[in-house]
């Protein structure tokens, strides 16, 4: 029974000297690690800039999470005196972004006024010569991804949150629906729910409200208008599982199918009705431009389910035809109008 202290004084002492290595590096002392977290080359060491060096400490601080607070009071000091991102002309080195998000993943609380700090003042990129100067201010998405990190710990940051919501940037719109979906703070709900009408970011939203379980209930009645609406749009899947989360199986069952949803039901049923008469479909791949599914019969027919996507987007309806084609022979095609008529011809089509 000694064995398992033992261990976990050995992996707390390793855990240290892992931290107290990288505080060093992320200070500027030394540049001992990759960004893999492994032991740099001398000549990669000679040939890596300070910021990358900076950058690769904070990434490996991050991968930590909690075992790396020993290491918050130089990333407090990093974030508001280091190194910032700098855009080489070849590409941006992430370094102060790398370093906000480190501390967010902490999860101490003594990162939230440096969060809330880093989210009030986003600063300009440094360029190198050969790059572009760039007057607008950046930062704010990993500050938001941080505050996330710490979840219910940043509560207090919901209300500097809320605003980017609106912002004209959808990337920062999906930044604080992410947070405060992460934060869990349910004052955030009604605001999520205003914000599911962006269309183009809706999906991430409802992630977020998604992740308040049943407290979101009062979203329902927008997210599924999403579905109702428009049950091709983008993120589809990832809305139906936020109601799901918040309603239930039963408030997901009862919405529209889509396009792509029909289709795999469609190449269920027809599997499911091949095995119930001892037949086998090889295989399957969906020609969406010519909408059909192709498969062949363990006697060699080609099985070919064409489906009316303008019919099932219009009307809900399931049209369309189901031919076989036997091997050296004519083709024979039968129409169908309805689950029932498919189901029929289906039957019919496996035994040829």
């Amino acid at each position: 029974m000694r064995f398992f202290p033992v261990l976990l004084w050995i992996l707390t002492a390793l855990n240290a000297q892992d931290t107290e290595s990288l505080t060093r590096q992320l200070r500027g002392e030394t540049c001992a690690l990759d960004q893999s977290c492994t032991q740099r080359g001398w000549f990669n060491w000679l040939v890596t800039s300070k910021r990358e060096c900076v950058r690769d400490a904070a990434q490996c601080l991050a991968t930590m999470g909690a075992a790396a607070k020993p290491a918050v009071p130089a990333l407090i000091e990093a974030v508001r005196n280091g190194p910032n991102n700098f855009d080489t002309g070849d590409g941006v080195i992430h370094v102060r972004d790398a370093v906000v998000e480190a501390l967010g993943r902490t999860g101490d609380p003594r990162a939230l006024p440096v969060l809330l700090e880093a989210l009030a003042n986003p600063k300009p990129m440094d360029v190198d010569l050969g790059a572009i100067p760039r007057d607008k201010p950046v930062g704010e998405l990993a500050a938001l991804n941080a505050l996330g990190f710490l979840g219910p710990a940043a509560a207090a940051a919901v209300p500097r949150i809320l605003p980017y919501l609106g912002h004209e940037e959808r990337y920062l719109v999906e930044g604080a629906a992410t947070a405060l979906g992460s934060i869990g703070e349910v004052s955030a709900i009604p605001a999520l729910t205003a914000a599911l009408g962006r269309g183009e970011t809706a999906y991430r939203v409802a992630e977020a409200l998604g992740r308040f379980g049943p407290a979101a209930h009062s979203a329902l009645p927008a997210l599924t208008r999403l579905i109702e609406e428009a049950p091709e749009r983008d993120g589809e899947v990832r809305i139906r599982l936020a109601i799901a989360a918040i309603g239930g199986r039963a408030a997901a069952d009862v919405l529209p199918k889509s396009y792509h949803m029909k289709m795999n039901a469609i190449w269920k049923l027809a599997r499911d009705t091949a095995k119930g008469r001892g037949v086998r479909l090889r295989g399957a791949h969906l020609n969406s431009p010519a909408e059909e599914i192709a498969t062949t019969l363990a006697s060699g027919a080609s099985l070919v389910i064409g489906f009316s996507r303008e019919a099932w987007v219009a009307r809900r309806a399931v049209e369309g035809t189901v031919t076989v084609t036997p091997p050296g022979a004519e083709p024979i095609r039968e129409t169908y109008l309805g689950a029932d008529r498919l189901a029929r011809v289906l039957a019919r089509a496996v035994t040829r």
